[in-house]
């Protein structure tokens, strides 16, 4: 009798890729992060051409909170100031305006748009500072930003009058 054919190996499926965990965003005070990842906040300016210490660009004085005299913690500030962009990150998310148009036409990329946030949480001198290479998406970056147009007030911890950050606004289709 004729030996029996092996059977083949059934292909394994491939791993589905795990999704890349949201990660805190880099804040004026909290430049332990260099490289920015899609979905952070970045500062705008650093203090005396030192890039791994990024000044203020606003407020009060470092380490003091706004009208309460007292020391804050440079940890507590600096989780604050994490909680509080983590926060600001998912609102824009959230109101992320991504015009059909663009859908249609499988426009992709990421615009950075720069603005100022107020003590009262209002956002003024909204800009693109990165554009994403397609004029469309970079007017939605910024639609974006003016949809929320305000967001909770700065908290005191932080210490800041106001706060000019740099958000990266991706636009991805699934």
């Amino acid at each position: 009798p004729k030996p029996k054919p092996k059977p083949k190996p059934k292909p394994k499926p491939k791993p589905k890729p795990k999704p890349k965990p949201v990660r805190p965003p880099v804040t004026d005070q909290n430049p332990r992060r260099s490289p920015v990842q899609p979905g952070d906040a970045k500062p705008v300016s650093s203090s005396k051409g030192n890039p791994t210490r990024p000044a203020a660009t606003g407020g009060a004085s470092p380490g003091r909170a706004a009208g309460a005299g007292s020391q804050v913690s440079g940890a507590a500030k600096e989780k604050a100031e994490s909680r509080y962009l983590s926060e600001l990150q998912r609102a824009l998310a959230r109101r992320r305006y991504y015009p059909i148009g663009a859908r249609r036409e499988g426009l992709e990329g990421t615009a950075s748009v720069q603005f100022t946030i107020q003590a009262d949480g209002r956002f003024t001198a909204i800009r693109i500072s990165g554009a994403s290479g397609f004029e469309a998406l970079d007017k939605a970056a910024t639609t974006t930003v003016t949809r929320l147009a305000r967001f909770k007030p700065i908290p005191s911890e932080i210490g800041r009058s106001h706060w000019t950050v740099r958000v990266p606004i991706v636009f991805r289709l699934h």
